[in-house]
């Protein structure tokens, strides 16, 4: 079960405690499968944050490496692809459309990089000082979100 925060606007905040992906029911960092503990939730938001760093920085070494190999095939055949339209080049109009699918990943992990790193700092703000973007804040239960309480 995931962690609720209820701001005092009334806004309700879910942070998990485990992937939801999983196939077996998420496991916590305490062992339980249900549990709605702060301290798991920011286990949690740490460990995703790591992943998608790791992630984004192999995604990065693969473009800079795709964009050393695109180079150095331009320049090997340069006087051609003059003779040639760019799109029309099969070397350059590849590593276009390659460029393009590798930077679209970057932006992607980018925006999931920069939620992972949002949601594990308000709960470490929550856990300092009991609010949530400056806003107080309490935690809630599951049954009381769906109440409407």
């Amino acid at each position: 079960m995931p962690v609720f925060i209820r701001t005092r606007d009334g806004l309700v905040r879910e942070y998990p405690v485990g992937s939801p992906a999983a196939k077996d029911p998420p496991r916590s960092k305490c062992g339980d499968t249900g549990c709605g503990h702060l301290d798991c939730a920011i286990e949690y938001a740490k460990e995703m944050a790591a992943l998608m760093r790791l992630i984004l920085g192999v995604i990065v070494l693969v473009a800079c490496s795709f964009i050393f190999i695109v180079l150095l095939v331009i320049s090997y055949h340069w006087p051609e692809i003059l003779d040639r339209a760019f799109w029309m080049n099969p070397e350059t109009g590849m590593g276009f459309v390659l460029f393009v699918i590798i930077f679209s990943f970057i932006l992607y992990y980018g925006y999931l990089l920069r939620q992972a790193k949002k949601s594990l700092e308000e709960l470490l703000e929550f856990q300092e000082r009991g609010t949530v973007n400056s806003l107080p804040a309490r935690q809630v239960s599951g049954r009381e979100v769906e109440k409407g309480q």
